[in-house]
């Protein structure tokens, strides 16, 4: 056999180069066109089901073409996310031998590569500018994530949807005009759909569960809601504009939009909303008691399920869900949030935090919950952090350290709102 030989009783086996080369490796070897090939077929095989046949991601797996990665992106951090999978999620261990793991990666690399736009054209600086003029109040709410976009995205791409912003539409963006039996007109963007429910973000970021029973009629709109910019900016100030699209410079921050349904008025009136649940005990007392009556003693054995929602990760679910308006926000342990038709049990969005390599909580991977005020949710997680999101899109608003998760520190409790303030607590560090 080639590679073998035997020597007193022994057999030895030539490593082939992939095995000298395996996850030790700090830079991937095998990154020659044939090897992109051969990683493009593993790919076809292995990871479109879940990650899309070009890496742009589906409900079940992120996409992989943007050139940022959730749990590092050089060489060898992908390898052992690839080779060892993400323990607690859907994302299995492909225990392949060391060359096929490199092909995979050099073919994933290729695909970002193929995204990453350069002009040479226009002023990055001006085009911030031009951003934050009119693009800025849509993009850093309820429009697409622009974040990272000049590497997912040709600048011939980009400049078609400035201009031409109708011609692609992602169906996550598809306009619903409805009907009710009454007569009233509702519109919004579709962000779920089965056979007997619809859910909407509607105008000012409300959130909306439709009933397709009562409704009349429903027409989707495959048009965007970006008006285009053809006539409207300058060539010179459209280079500037994919210039900085193109750099990955920071999207200028979304404005303090705090202010919504959630008002300190009603938490400290929490008790006068028995069908809401708007903080951790359900009310400043604490108690954690509802005055609901519909459910009684003699009438629980009568109960049935009504819906069934799949958390994604198989850590302990320990979260109390809060409850605003027929919305239910909640926790997937250890720290990733979703918002669910308390209905139906349909997503609206949701939101993954990844944690840090070396974080070793105290009190186990779990989490008790969230706070809101106004439009925003406020998340305490693993890493010593306190993250506010948008109620209405799950976006991430802000980020702060509350202690060095390094030193043994960090947060499993459900923030609590008082007044203007957000109040969290560290464990561990010893």
């Amino acid at each position: 056999m080639q590679g073998m030989r035997l020597l007193a009783g022994f057999v030895f086996v030539a490593a082939p180069l992939a095995a000298q080369h395996g996850s030790s490796a700090e830079v991937n070897p095998f990154t020659g066109p044939q090897h992109v090939a051969a990683g493009a077929a593993i790919y076809k095989g292995k990871c479109a089901g879940c990650h899309g046949p070009e890496g742009t991601g589906t409900g079940a797996g992120p996409a992989l073409n943007t050139g940022t990665f959730r749990r590092g992106g050089t060489d060898q951090a992908l390898f052992q996310v690839i080779s060892r999978g993400v323990p607690g999620t859907a994302m299995p261990a492909f225990p392949a031998n060391a060359l096929e793991v490199w092909q995979s990666i050099a073919y994933l690399r290729s695909l970002s590569l193929a995204r990453v736009s350069a002009t040479g054209r226009g002023d990055a600086q001006a085009g911030a500018a031009l951003f934050r003029e009119h693009c800025a109040e849509c993009h850093t709410n309820t429009a697409p994530d622009l974040r990272g976009i000049g590497r997912r995205r040709a600048e011939s791409e980009l400049r078609e949807a400035i201009l031409r912003p109708d011609l692609k539409v992602a169906p996550a963006y598809w306009q619903v005009r409805a009907r009710t039996a009454a007569g009233a007109e509702i519109r919004g963007t579709r962000l779920n759909e089965d056979t007997h429910s619809l859910q909407l973000r509607g105008g000012g970021g409300v959130l909306l569960s439709l009933r397709k029973k009562d409704l009349s009629e429903t027409e989707l709109i495959r048009r965007s809601p970006m008006p285009s910019f053809e006539g409207k900016l300058t060539p010179a100030q459209l280079d500037h504009l994919l210039a900085f699209l193109a750099s990955g410079q920071e999207i200028p921050a979304p404005p303090a939009r705090v202010t919504g349904d959630v008002t300190a008025e009603r938490l400290r009136n929490a008790a006068a909303e028995p069908h809401n649940w708007l903080t951790y005990n359900g009310t400043y007392s604490s108690i954690h008691h509802s005055s609901l009556e519909a459910i009684r003693p003699e009438n629980v054995k009568g109960l049935e399920l009504k819906w069934v929602w799949q958390a994604n990760s198989l850590e302990k679910l320990e979260a109390t869900p809060l409850v605003v308006d027929g919305v239910m926000y909640l926790t997937d342990a250890p720290n990733d949030v979703v918002a669910l038709d308390a209905r139906t049990g349909r997503v609206f969005w949701r939101y993954d935090h990844v944690l840090p390599e070396g974080v070793a909580p105290c009190c186990g991977r779990v989490n008790r919950g969230l706070a809101i005020l106004g439009g925003t949710l406020f998340l305490a997680t693993l890493d010593a952090r306190l993250i506010a999101l948008d109620a209405s899109t799950g976006r991430k608003r802000w980020d702060t350290v509350v202690a060095d998760y390094r030193e043994a520190y960090s947060l499993t409790l459900a923030p609590l709102v008082a007044g203007g303030m957000v109040i969290v607590g560290p464990a561990g560090g010893e």
